[in-house]
């Protein structure tokens, strides 16, 4: 298996990193707070520069995911960065979690149901618990309802 973990940044380009970081949240909140999306927009490109700075800042990679799926609505760059979470640190369950409502948002079901699956069985006690269980039953029962659609 190769190691898909970027080399560690210098100090430098990790303080900086953390700074876009931190500037991407700033604009993050003013899109939260009604400037809409030109802040998401703006947040994002922070985020991007975070990564692009650091690519080892898990939590950038994290943020920008929930960022596209929450706010922005592409669920493909968010699974895509919730991806290189899992790839970069596998015991990030959290963005299991998110991954598996970014692909039932885009229609995924089965792909969803096999990331809530996994996230049930190594985090199924965490927070996210209750709302993984109840999220897997209603990916089953649209996934179900779909084939039978098909079907006809």
């Amino acid at each position: 298996m190769t190691d898909t973990r970027p080399k560690r940044a210098p100090m430098w380009k990790r303080w900086w990193a953390r700074w876009c970081f931190l500037r991407a949240t700033f604009h993050r909140h003013w899109g939260n707070m009604g400037s809409g999306r030109a802040a998401y927009e703006r947040a994002v490109d922070f985020f991007t520069r975070a990564v692009e700075t650091d690519p080892s800042f898990v939590n950038a990679y994290y943020q920008r995911g929930v960022l596209h799926w929450r706010e922005i609505q592409n669920y493909y760059r968010a699974i895509r960065d919730f991806t290189r979470v899992l790839e970069l640190d596998p015991g990030w369950t959290p963005a299991l979690y998110m991954r598996a409502l970014a692909y039932q948002s885009r229609g995924d079901y089965d792909d969803a149901i096999a990331d809530y699956e996994r996230f049930l069985s190594v985090d199924g006690d965490s927070v996210w618990g209750e709302s993984a269980r109840i999220q897997l039953d209603g990916v089953r029962a649209l996934r179900d309802a779909r084939n039978a659609r098909r079907a006809r």
